[in-house]
């Protein structure tokens, strides 16, 4: 990976990510949501999930969103969060410590009553 001029530390950091051919190597370092996205659609029942958080707007369902603390967690509830300026009414909150999402349960989500919740997008 000379030819990209990289240090060995780096060379051997997306070896060990099984990148050791410098055009893939290149690919990686320099990432284009063009090139490296597919269409979010494609993922299973993902056309499912958008129809029926559409259908919650449209009827003015209350939203609980339930994002964990990683990266993906964290950006799809910030994401969806912005949705107040579509006219989501919603409940936005994160796990308590320790809580994963995959052990994510409505009563994690705290709520004071005054709005029951019809969505929960995890």
């Amino acid at each position: 990976m000379s030819e990209l001029g990289l240090a060995p530390l780096a060379a051997r950091v997306l070896a060990a990510r099984g990148v050791s051919d410098p055009v893939e190597a290149q690919k990686f370092l320099t990432p284009s949501l063009e090139r490296d996205w597919s269409d979010p659609l494609l993922i299973p029942d993902m056309e499912e999930a958008v129809q029926r958080i559409m259908r919650a707007i449209s009827d003015g369902e209350s939203i609980a969103v339930f994002g964990d603390f990683d990266v993906d967690g964290m950006s799809a509830a910030s994401v969806l969060g912005l949705g107040a300026s579509f006219g989501i009414k919603k409940l936005c909150c994160g796990p308590e410590a320790g809580v994963s999402s995959s052990s994510a349960r409505l009563s994690h989500v705290p709520h004071s009553g005054q709005r029951p919740i019809h969505l929960a997008v995890v």
